[in-house]
């Protein structure tokens, strides 16, 4: 799947990326910034993009919507079969969850009767009746790995996901410069709409993290890479500025199922590398995350806003490959 940019990415003057075939190391990449460098000179953030403003009480922020594509939403599985698993109690292994079941005792629901497990799962289950997953998924982290495919199988109890990626000045406490954010609805039309809420300047940070909570407050978390740096990152930029954050949800780190169900078929489980050989995306505009903050400090120094196309093109596929990402493993963990 190629990334294209829209007609509208680039109303004022449109130049034929699609077209340019870029090498895939770093100088052409270097080679690229040069060349939109010069072809948008002059030329500001809101001259280059098909961007809003959006205002709050912290002041201002920019943000970027796109639509995109999904090749194949993830079927829905069975509600029941996800009880079937009776480990998912504490204090029952392999050899219990067998004899359970030669007595009859087939799901967890059945569990319900038994003098011994009875208060274990009806509280499991009324877990469940209250839509309390983030809770939910905290208790089965006691008994299972991270990687487990009921997490993976606990999505099927929602209608509707945020896709989180960030895009930061450096790894540790330096601002936010881009916070790209798509909601995914397993019930919808197969396409994602892209939010990328892009600083024009490290004033803007609070504004942006402010209008992002405001716009996806509580929607349960799929990242890639999201448990170790973006949602710990987010958290410590919210908490610099004394915001009061909702990270806390039922949360889909992506990296440990692509380990888990797909490392057998890869030399690494990096998200460009699974692009690559199993989802089948050709991006047109690559570059190493590693340069981002070297673009944007550019960006700051000369007011050119040309390099910062490659920024936004970058974290947009990121984000869409989220998506496509979780379909598929949702597919391969049945």
């Amino acid at each position: 799947m190629a990334l294209r940019m829209p007609k509208t990415f680039l109303p004022t003057c449109p130049l034929n990326i699609c077209n340019m075939n870029l090498d895939e190391d770093l100088y052409g990449v270097l080679k690229l910034k040069k060349e939109l460098s010069r072809r948008y000179s002059g030329l500001g953030i809101d001259e280059i993009f098909d961007g809003e403003v959006i205002e709050n009480e912290y002041g201002e922020c920019y943000c970027i919507r796109r639509r995109a594509e999904i090749k194949s939403m993830p079927s829905k599985i069975d509600k029941d079969a996800i009880l079937s698993d009776l480990k998912l109690i504490p204090g029952i292994g392999d050899k219990t969850q067998d004899k359970l079941k030669n007595e009859g005792y087939r799901t967890i629901k059945d569990l319900t009767t038994h003098p011994l497990w009875e208060g274990h799962a009806k509280s499991l289950l009324g877990m469940i009746e209250a839509q309390n997953f983030r809770a939910l998924q905290d208790r089965f982290l006691k008994n299972v790995s991270v990687s487990h495919p009921i997490h993976l199988h606990l999505s099927d109890y929602h209608d509707e996901f945020l896709l989180l990626d960030l895009e930061t000045m450096g790894l540790y406490d330096v601002p936010i410069i881009l916070l790209g954010a798509a909601r995914l609805r397993l019930n919808g039309s197969g396409s994602v709409e892209v939010s990328q809420y892009l600083l024009r300047g490290l004033s803007e940070e609070l504004s942006a993290i402010v209008a992002f909570q405001e716009e996806f407050d509580g929607l349960p978390l799929i990242t890639f890479n999201g448990r170790r740096f973006d949602v710990p990152y987010l958290k410590k930029r919210a908490g610099f500025y004394g915001v009061k954050h909702s990270f806390e949800r039922f949360h889909l780190d992506l990296l440990h199922f692509s380990r888990r169900f797909l490392s057998k078929e890869l030399p690494d489980c990096r998200l460009s590398t699974i692009e690559t050989h199993i989802l089948g995306v050709e991006r047109d505009i690559d570059m190493p995350g590693a340069l981002v903050p070297e673009f944007y400090r550019s960006f700051l120094d000369t007011g050119n806003a040309g390099p910062l196309i490659l920024i936004v093109e970058h974290n947009f596929q990121d984000v869409v490959s989220l998506a496509e990402l979780f379909c598929h493993l949702k597919k391969v963990s049945l």
